[in-house]
């Protein structure tokens, strides 16, 4: 509960004078603990030595883990696994007719569309991934619909495609030169935030897809200017590969951010930083990359890093356990 707290904003301030933040200032996020009040409000100190601690250290048992499934917004309940299923079955049978379905925003599926995130058996569409992020903006919105907790934005394929094609002009442009760089409206209008009063997003989920056939996702830091790769099968590429193919976009963030009217905060034109973190389920299906990692995104969003490595996939290798019903 701690670190889910800790992720939409509500910090647990009490942090003992002397004590450093230890891992808690590199947490997901980059909030640090804020510090108490005067040293009279505290009581006085035993001659006992100080024990240092870190929450990135402590482990939660499973069997705790397991009792708080229901609060999580994205997860379904192992109690009523069964019953999602039977909807599954049911929904499958009436998608057999063509049908249209609008989501909003301007995007619609139709029927095959939907049955062939079920069936997996190719590469899932950008419009479709589209569809699984309109999905996971409405149910984070409706948990933290306070303004002060909303601090994630889940973006849309078509920013990721026009940010990778505005690469040629500004890699044209002298380096001390690049800060006057204006980028589209193609790609400034995904970053166009209800009020200039809230704060900027904290953090921006980007899918991305290698090679038309494999799909990772982006967790973009705004605050520590990090770039979180979430991959499910790192065995196709190495690091040094990733960081490759995704440097164009950490050298034009800062300065996209800079030019959005809301985040103001970037002051600085240094290269975001990119890391592939160990611990990810792994899917080796390549398929299931684009429900795979529509999933994860989904875990990382309300529980950061940690969420993603407590996960399993099933050995069948249908996906995450206890979320995908939840979703179909």
């Amino acid at each position: 509960m701690a670190a889910f707290s800790s992720e939409v904003g509500e910090t647990n301030e009490i942090q003992t004078e002397g004590q450093d933040d230890g891992g808690l200032g590199e947490r997901d996020g980059g909030d640090h603990a804020q510090d108490n009040g005067d040293e009279g409000e505290f009581p006085q100190r035993g001659k006992r030595a100080r024990v240092h601690t870190s929450f990135n250290d402590f482990h939660v048992d499973p069997k705790w883990v397991s009792c708080t499934l229901g609060s999580h917004p994205f997860i379904c309940h192992p109690d009523k696994q069964s019953a999602y299923f039977t909807k599954f079955s049911r929904l499958h049978g009436i998608l057999q007719n063509y049908r249209l379905i609008s989501l909003g925003s301007g995007i619609s599926v139709n029927n095959k569309e939907v049955l062939e995130i079920s069936d997996r058996t190719k590469p899932m569409m950008p419009k479709m991934m589209d569809a699984f992020l309109l999905y996971a903006r409405a149910v984070y919105v409706r948990h933290f619909s306070k303004p002060q907790l909303n601090k994630i934005v889940f973006l849309e394929t078509k920013f990721t495609t026009a940010l990778m094609k505005s690469w040629k002009k500004f890699s044209q442009v002298a380096v001390k030169d690049r800060h006057r760089f204006k980028f589209g409206d193609c790609v400034m209008d995904h970053l166009e935030f209800d009020s200039v009063d809230l704060p900027p997003p904290e953090r921006l989920y980007l899918p991305f897809n290698f090679d038309r056939d494999h799909w990772v996702d982006i967790a973009v830091d705004t605050i520590a200017g990090t770039m979180t790769v979430i991959d499910c099968n790192c065995s196709l590429r190495m690091d040094g590969a990733i960081k490759k193919e995704l440097a164009p976009m950490s050298l034009m963030f800062p300065h996209v951010l800079r030019q959005s009217s809301a985040n103001k905060r970037v002051s600085k034109a240094k290269p975001f930083s990119i890391h592939r973190p160990k611990g990810i389920p792994q899917n080796s299906i390549m398929s299931d990359s684009g429900v795979t990692t529509a999933l994860l995104i989904m875990f990382h969003s309300v529980g950061g890093i940690g969420s993603l490595q407590d996960a399993h996939t099933r050995e069948d290798g249908q996906g995450v356990s206890g979320v995908g019903c939840q979703v179909f």
